[in-house]
């Protein structure tokens, strides 16, 4: 797949606070790619960067081959939408729809109806924002950043203000709109479950700058640090601090054995809730069942072992002890992720 967006090193300052320390990625034709991390870490201020309404302090921004620095916000014929849709307040729906291409000098009156048709929001048209729900004004706002067949679509956080349900109906709708018009677009999000739904690419963001990219996959069963690994899964991943030797991890909490050759004083020994199972007979890993969650067709056991507390993603029919009762824990090998304790850089 073609490359269509290339940031590198983009660097970004508010007085002494960097919001953007080397920010590289990549966007490809016609891809959705996932901005995701946590809250003030400089997905935002990306997202401005792109559209042209912010200047980057350093770095290279460009377009089809094309340096996009010196290029106006209209120039650029990006759309960008907000978490509130920010629509015109005053216009009906079908003219907020419409104003892209009022203020082109093209026809509106087909372009609307059929935009409004894909979106079902054809009973809306002669409504007012203030009239309308949180996800009719965010459908609304797709039809207007999509009606101007843009280069890019840029979508800052546009679920998070709605209610689960409603979510995951958008999500799919963005998806299927995203997959129809061939639209390149960067899709922000501080929900890691969100990101990994819609991404086909996802760009792991913390303090300014992409640590990791990748597929949803990719990035869920081989994070490149521990903050990755911590971030994505429900449960997170379980990370014990301990000692490597000989193709073992040993801490108060017990051992696990790993495929990795060398010997380290200090690392973290990660491993997924799903990947560690209650086993009867020996085991180098034991400890006290604390509470169980049921959650459908899963059930999340926390079982605490010396010094350290782990979670087991398990089968809602798998068989456990009652709280408080002793558990053997299995962990294959091929199974344990590890990372370096003092700069969180995966090892193996």
């Amino acid at each position: 797949m073609a490359e269509l967006l290339n940031l590198q090193d983009i660097t970004k300052c508010y007085g002494r606070a960097s919001a953007l320390s080397g920010l590289t990625f990549t966007l490809r034709l016609g891809e959705l790619l996932a901005l995701v991390g946590p809250s003030g870490c400089g997905k935002t201020t990306a997202l401005h960067i792109i559209a042209g309404l912010l200047d980057p302090d350093g770095g290279q921004i460009a377009f089809a081959g094309r340096d996009w620095r010196s290029e106006s916000p209209a120039a650029r014929n990006v759309a960008l939408v907000f978490q509130d849709g920010a629509l015109y307040p005053h216009l009906t729906v079908a003219k907020n729809l419409g104003f892209p291409l009022r203020a082109r000098r093209q026809a509106t009156t087909e372009a609307v109806a059929r935009i409004a048709r894909r979106l079902e929001i054809e009973p809306l048209l002669d409504r007012y924002p203030h009239e309308l729900s949180g996800g009719e004004r965010q459908r609304v706002a797709l039809g207007r950043a999509l009606i101007r067949r843009p280069n890019l679509l840029l979508l800052d956080e546009p679920l998070s203000s709605l209610d689960p349900l409603l979510r995951e109906k958008l999500r799919g709708l963005i998806r299927d709109l995203v997959d129809e018009t061939g639209v390149a677009t960067v899709f922000v999000t501080h929900d890691q479950a969100e990101a990994m739904a819609m991404g086909d690419r996802l760009a792991v963001m913390r303090d300014g700058r992409v640590i990791q990219s990748g597929t949803p996959r990719e990035i869920y069963e081989r994070p490149t640090h521990e903050f990755v690994a911590r971030f994505f899964g429900a449960p997170a991943m379980n990370l014990l601090a301990g000692e490597l030797r000989q193709g073992v991890v040993r801490g108060p909490w017990g051992e696990v054995p790993c495929d990795h050759p060398l010997d380290r004083p200090r690392v973290l020994c990660g491993f997924r809730p799903e990947a560690v199972v209650p086993v009867e007979g020996e085991s180098r890993l034991c400890g006290t069942l604390a509470r169980v969650e049921y959650q459908g067709p899963v059930k999340i056991a926390t079982v605490r072992l010396p010094e350290a507390e782990i979670r087991l993603r398990l089968h809602r029919d798998k068989d456990l002890p009652a709280a408080g009762e002793p558990v053997r824990l299995g962990l294959a090998s091929a199974e344990v992720h590890l990372f370096d304790a003092v700069t969180g850089e995966r090892l193996a």
